[in-house]
């Protein structure tokens, strides 16, 4: 280890080369005639001097700082020179150039025996081990600002996912209103009809109780017209009221999936996990895709046979489908 002689005489150097800030050592009072060319030579000696000046230099052997200050003692000199330039000779510009020249020489000998100790020393004081945890702690930080975007991502996807369903189960919810609106509306044509004819056969069947025939041929020819009038009478009557019940066995059903759409979203907001939304989904469809009784039709299925059923299975399906893979879904 070096010695606290060897020590104090390089510290005394350093300071001495130091005690003047580079801009006054650049600058003279003979405008053009400065050391700017001498500006990169001196802050790489300020920075080596510096290093020098603050470092724990008595760990290393002696030999290596008695090298320090042999190589630090010219610049030293050098250094001197610049701070005592004055207009001694007649070539000023020659000085400053040989000055220049010289400094640039002596740094670089300081420099291809400090390279090699001042990191080990930097490491020594705990530098190098500071600058690695604060690598590692930004390195950290940035990881953990990754997942977070990561995860603000999927909660984006996953909401935009289920407002672009909501929104796009929710507006079918209008075409089945308007749909139902529609074919009240010809229901009640229909309604009207029946009545017509109802109307016209009860008018034509009175007609014909009037009617007294004559003979046997006018009898049987009462009789047909009788059953041929009131045979095409009664069927457009039994015909429109069949189209009434048909019609309005669609309004209650179209009504009855508007009423279902109506309250999928709200269902879906509220509820807490991923299985009961699937649940949701599922009886959804269950309520808009199967067949519904109505009352209107004579015969008319629960919707529990497998034909009606398939498109729940479908879509109880998909939804495992989204569950197992939801980038994908998204």
């Amino acid at each position: 280890m070096a010695s606290k002689e060897q020590v104090e005489k390089l510290h005394a150097i350093c300071q001495d080369c130091m005690d003047t800030p580079i801009d006054d050592l650049v600058s003279t009072p003979y405008g053009e005639l400065n050391f700017d060319a001498a500006r990169p030579d001196l802050e790489r000696a300020f920075g080596m001097l510096g290093d020098l000046l603050v470092l724990s230099v008595d760990v290393i052997p002696d030999a290596l700082v008695e090298q320090i200050i042999e190589h630090a003692a010219p610049l030293q000199e050098t250094i001197s020179r610049i701070k005592s330039f004055g207009p001694k000779s007649t070539n000023h510009a020659g000085d400053i150039n040989s000055i220049v020249s010289d400094l640039k020489v002596h740094v670089d000998q300081l420099y291809a025996i400090c390279h090699r100790h001042i990191p080990y020393l930097v490491h020594l004081q705990g530098g190098y081990q500071k600058h690695l945890e604060e690598i590692q702690s930004a390195l950290a930080g940035v990881r953990n600002r990754r997942k977070e975007v990561e995860e603000e991502a999927k909660k984006a996807k996953v909401g935009i996912r289920e407002a672009s369903g909501s929104t796009g189960v929710s507006r079918f919810d209008v075409v089945f209103s308007a749909e139902a609106e529609k074919l009240s509306k010809t229901a009640m044509w229909w309604l009207v009809a029946t009545g017509l004819f109802a109307l016209c056969t009860l008018l034509a069947a009175w007609g014909f109780y009037g009617i007294k025939p004559v003979d046997t041929h006018g009898l049987v020819r009462m009789i047909t017209t009788k059953l041929f009038v009131l045979g095409i009478l009664l069927s457009a009557t039994v015909w429109s009221g069949k189209n009434y019940r048909a019609l309005r066995h669609q309004v209650t059903v179209n009504q009855h999936r508007a009423n279902s759409i109506s309250t999928f979203q709200a269902f879906t907001e509220a509820a807490s996990d991923d299985a009961t939304r699937d649940a949701v989904l599922t009886e959804t469809t269950r309520a808009i895709f199967t067949q519904v009784p109505t009352g209107y039709l004579a015969k008319e299925s629960t919707g529990e046979g497998g034909g009606q059923l398939r498109i729940v299975e479908v879509a109880r399906q998909a939804t495992k489908a989204v569950n197992r893979n939801p980038s994908d879904a998204s």
